[in-house]
């Protein structure tokens, strides 16, 4: 009769009950977790770019919306993660939605980035290609070019040593 006991239907119900409120709990604390760093990288995103404003950094734009696709993928974790512990289609249908939308913002996010590596920086309110120098500035990146004009067996330094030393007085 013992082993009978086990089985039992209102013992088992109970500790799956039991172990499901437990498994919620769980989840929905890891969710808060993780959308919490979603909202932390934002705030870090924005307060970067409102000082990269007074800095003039060039690479202000993609550096926000390289944070904000960060934190959106967050966002997204949790609320896949939500998903688990949903109980009825309307919830589902709520967070599918939001997933939706969510992965929608994360690839225009993600497509702008790419357009703006692509065509150039945006400076003070103006386009223009990271190698173009305007008014004699500097380059905004330096590509990696600058073996270019020398022949492959010689030595990068090897027009300086070679016959061009400095006299020295003795």
């Amino acid at each position: 009769m013992n082993a009978l006991r086990l089985f039992d239907n209102s013992a088992l119900t109970d500790f799956f009950d039991k172990s499901e409120s437990i498994f919620t709990v769980i989840v929905k604390y890891i969710v808060l977790a993780i959308e919490l760093i979603g909202v932390c990288i934002v705030v870090f995103a924005v307060v970067r770019a409102v000082v990269g404003i007074f800095k003039k950094d060039a690479f202000l734009r993609i550096n926000l919306a390289e944070g904000l696709a960060l934190a959106l993928e967050f966002k997204m974790g949790g609320e896949l993660l939500r998903t688990v512990i949903a109980r009825e289609w309307s919830e589902l249908l709520i967070l599918g939605g939001v997933i939706l939308l969510r992965a929608a913002m994360a690839f225009l996010i993600q497509w702008e980035i790419r357009i703006e590596k692509k065509n150039g920086l945006t400076i003070r309110g103006m386009n223009r290609a990271p190698d173009e120098n305007p008014e004699g500035e500097e380059p905004l990146i330096k590509k990696p070019g600058f073996l270019k004009g020398r022949p492959k067996n010689e030595a990068p330094d090897a027009g300086k040593r070679g016959g061009n030393s400095e006299e020295t007085e003795d």
